[in-house]
């Protein structure tokens, strides 16, 4: 009995085994399978750089496919084998709807693909040039860097135009601790900064590093002067404010010898609204502003200023020194003319009391460009401009 029951369960086991067999071996059953973020890939990139456009974001980097196979078929299916790919031909400024193309082995069927659109979000290429900015970090008390040569003096911000944009510009900070006596190159990595001095990491800049060439100078402060002339110029008044002091830069041989720089003069005649005017110091050879009076300002604070504007036409000029039996033909134009002086002057100020005149004393025949000149007729007005400031008129004797 005990070995009619064994048997039992040894053939039910034979007859078990040989069933799984043959599903496997025979049947091959079909099942599903999903494979995980598929990254997806782009083609035609030249479309898109031909139609001036730069993607900014994608909503989706990766898909899930999901496919069914004979058994033996999905164990050897891996991500590798399959691609989802977005065309980027056709594509517009702004969102973009792009379906999903997907690649996989013929001997499988896929089932979904998610996500099966994408929206991939464009904007203007562009690229500007921006000055490098020099900074110096760790400075040492009465010394300052001289930089003597920078491999490149601009560099290439390029991007989308909304990154570009926010760029207000590209500096190298270059730690003083490593500048020396001696000239010495240092290679500085670049940094794109927003208005506010944060990074904008987005931008693409053409180079990655500059090389400073920079040698280790004492630093003084001396006195400056700025001369000044048209302060008292027509009927205003005019106030200025200008520093006192600079500070320069330089070997010491050559500092020692230097107790006051002296600016380039400063023209106010034709100044009728506050201002800043960025001074010029003269400086010796071998000798700079140091960095923390770089661009000296002078502040022009104007009193009893006003201005005004007047559109003409060349029906408006009076034309002088025309000789007898000829012909004068003013061509087509339009003028601007821009009126300067006292309060009182300006305000009772109309168009009857400018007067515009061309003088064409001594020219031929033929067309010539004539300087204009405007007058007053009421007192207090200084400066009288016309844009443009010449006209075309034909002479036939």
């Amino acid at each position: 009995m005990l070995k009619n029951k064994r048997f039992t369960l040894v053939l039910a086991f034979i007859i078990a085994v040989a069933l799984w067999a043959y599903v496997l071996g025979e049947v091959d059953p079909e099942r599903s399978i999903t494979i995980r973020d598929i990254p997806i890939t782009y083609t035609n990139e030249a479309a898109l750089e031909d139609a001036g456009l730069v993607i900014t974001s994608v909503d989706y980097d990766n898909v899930d496919a999901s496919f069914s196979a004979k058994r033996s078929i999905a164990n050897k299916i891996s991500e590798e084998d399959f691609h989802a790919i977005a065309n980027l031909s056709g594509l517009t400024w702004g969102d973009n709807v792009v379906e999903l193309s997907i690649t996989k082995p013929s001997s499988i069927t896929l089932d979904s693909v998610s996500p099966q659109y994408i929206t991939i979000t464009t904007d203007n290429y562009v690229a500007v040039e921006k000055e490098i900015d020099i900074e110096f970090s760790n400075q040492i008390e009465n010394k300052e860097p001289m930089i003597t040569q920078l491999s490149s003096d601009t560099i290439t911000v390029s991007g989308a135009e909304s990154v570009v944009s926010k760029v207000d510009r590209v500096v190298a900070e270059v730690d003083a601790s490593r500048i020396t006596e001696e000239s010495n190159a240092i290679s500085v990595a670049l940094k794109a900064l927003d208005a506010d001095g944060a990074e904008v990491a987005e931008a693409n800049l053409s180079e990655s590093n500059v090389t400073v060439t920079a040698v280790m100078m004492n630093t003084k402060t001396v006195k400056l002067s700025v001369p000044i002339k048209g302060q008292d110029s027509g009927s205003i008044t005019r106030d200025v404010d200008v520093p006192e002091e600079v500070t320069i830069k330089g070997s010491s041989d050559l500092l020692e010898w230097i107790d006051s720089v002296e600016c380039k003069e400063i023209d106010l005649s034709e100044v009728y609204v506050d201002t800043t005017i960025i001074l010029e110091p003269v400086l010796p050879y071998g000798v700079q502003l140091a960095s923390a009076s770089m661009n000296p300002e002078m502040q022009v604070i104007v009193y009893n200023a006003s201005e005004v504007s007047f559109e003409f036409d060349e029906t408006d000029i009076t034309v002088t020194g025309v000789s007898e039996y000829t012909t004068v033909t003013i061509e087509d134009v339009e003028i601007l003319v821009t009126a300067k002086g006292t309060f009182s002057a300006i305000g009772s100020l109309t168009k009857k009391d400018l007067v515009i005149t061309a003088d064409v004393t001594g020219l031929y025949s033929g067309s010539h460009t004539v300087e204009l000149k405007i007058t007053s007729k009421v007192p207090g007005v200084d400066i009288a401009q016309a844009e443009p400031s010449s006209v075309v008129i034909k002479l036939e004797m």
